[in-house]
């Protein structure tokens, strides 16, 4: 068992021993109170997210760091959120753009506000803490010793490592039993939709034994323990983030913003704009270069569009620059050669050479930047000598091959995903062509391959 599974399981059985405080009814917004001193924030937050599991599919975490709240603002606009909130202000705007989802609060410090709480103190909290050590020890084929409780109250989580060495160290294999394997897809299973849709265990696990006869196995469920850590967002997060985003940046600006569409109906701008309103409504090509004219020669017109991600950079770039794409595409560059206008682009996620292949257009004179609310650098890319995901080198070149090699049957034009970005990256309504195809394509014949999010747009 690694040391992040062992975790969710750990908490997640002190997460259904609190909750039992609440009796049949949940509330659908949860505090946690503990204190920040004898609790490891990374434990805090394995909690909240335990807590949220158990409260409903849609629940996420709010990590609410703010001293003062006035009543309502939080009570009263529940959202599935992870945003760090640093002040009542930031905390007001972020919930009031989300609908009403369930959510769990944490680092909460505002005393007065009426949130229904639970209380976490590891040193007061035996009955529910020490039946979660004993199941941890016995799920790692263990048996707990006298000092294993109060070591956790002292020291938080990382002491079974640290004193017990109960997990799997990075370079070693992941879930080796079946029984593991099987448990780690109904998790998975439990937390991810896709297109509408859960994505069955038996899914996840049928996509996990194709890797089985090649020998790469170990490989598949480090991309499946990423995507769960990081790499899988869903549409939800991705509008709230990028609202969120688009706030902060009108704050910043001198003067007035404009939504833009810039890419066509179909696209995943047009489908992020019927989740970015009310807040954001995207005002059309026409109008925006109206706005611009409009405008006294010495205001510069600030305009704004929206995608989920920039991989290598080629969509955007031409919806912006290229008249063969977009009529109006000169246009605009002979305003931003002005000086009249400048174009913002916010993104969920990107890399840095498209950022890069973007910004550098010889017809966006310097007036087109992007801003990335998650950037994904290299140690995002499952092949970079960087990885986070694949540590051992050896282990990471064989898989390489493997990877191409499969990728050129199921996606010729980028067989590690197009502009060769390596991503291992899937909303919960499409996955970038930027992934690698063996988790985006499938494959009929003699070979067949089956994805595990099937690549629909």
């Amino acid at each position: 068992m690694i040391f992040a599974v062992g975790r969710q399981l750990f908490f997640d059985h002190v997460a259904g021993g609190l909750l039992i405080a609440f009796g049949i009814v949940v509330p659908k917004q949860v505090a946690i109170r503990a204190n920040p001193t004898s609790v490891p924030s990374s434990d805090l937050r394995a909690l909240a997210s335990a807590v949220c599991a158990h409260l409903s599919e849609g629940a996420e975490v709010i990590e609410a760091t703010v001293s003062q709240l006035e009543k309502g603002s939080i009570t009263n606009s529940p959202c599935a959120l992870d945003a760090e909130c640093n002040d009542l202000s930031d905390a007001v705007r972020v919930l009031s753009v989300c609908g009403l989802y369930p959510s769990v609060l944490y680092n909460f410090t505002d005393d007065g506000a009426e949130v229904a709480s639970l209380v976490y103190e590891p040193s007061t909290s035996a009955d529910v803490v020490y039946p979660a050590v004993q199941y941890l020890f016995h799920q790692c084929g263990k048996e707990p010793d006298e000092l294993a409780l109060a070591r956790f109250q002292l020291r938080g989580f990382r002491c079974f490592q640290s004193d017990y060495e109960l997990f799997e160290r990075p370079q070693a294999s992941l879930l080796a039993d079946a029984e593991s394997i099987e448990r780690l897809c109904i998790r998975l299973g439990s937390t991810w939709r896709y297109a509408d849709a859960p994505v069955s265990p038996q899914h996840i696990l049928d996509w996990l034994r194709q890797f089985e006869g090649s020998g790469f196995s170990q490989e598949a469920l480090r991309l499946l323990v990423y995507l769960y850590q990081h790499g899988y967002v869903t549409e939800q997060k991705i509008a709230a983030r990028l609202t969120q985003g688009y706030l902060r940046l009108v704050e910043e600006l001198d003067s007035i913003a404009l939504p833009v569409a810039f890419q066509p109906p179909g696209k995943s701008e047009s489908k992020l704009a019927y989740k970015l309103r009310p807040t954001i409504s995207l005002a059309n090509q026409e109008e925006a270069l109206a706005k611009v004219h409009g405008a006294p020669p010495s205001v510069v017109t600030n305009l704004v569009c929206f995608d989920d991600c920039i991989g290598s950079g080629e969509t955007i770039e031409k919806y912006l620059f290229d008249d063969t794409h977009n009529p109006l595409a000169s246009e605009f560059s002979a305003l931003y050669a002005a000086g009249r206008a400048r174009t913002f682009v916010l993104v969920y996620n990107s890399c840095s050479s498209g950022v890069a292949r973007i910004e550098q257009n010889s017809n966006a004179y310097g007036a087109v930047s992007v801003r990335t609310i998650c950037p994904l650098d290299d140690t995002h890319r499952v092949f970079s000598p960087t990885s986070q995901i694949i540590l051992d080198a050896d282990r990471r070149e064989a898989f390489r091959d493997f990877c191409e090699l499969k990728g050129r049957k199921l996606f010729p034009g980028g067989p590690l995903g197009w502009g060769d970005c390596q991503w291992a990256v899937a909303y919960d309504y499409t996955v970038p062509d930027n992934s690698l195809p063996i988790i985006h394509s499938s494959l009929g014949g003699a070979h067949p391959w089956v994805a595990l999010f099937p690549r629909n747009r």
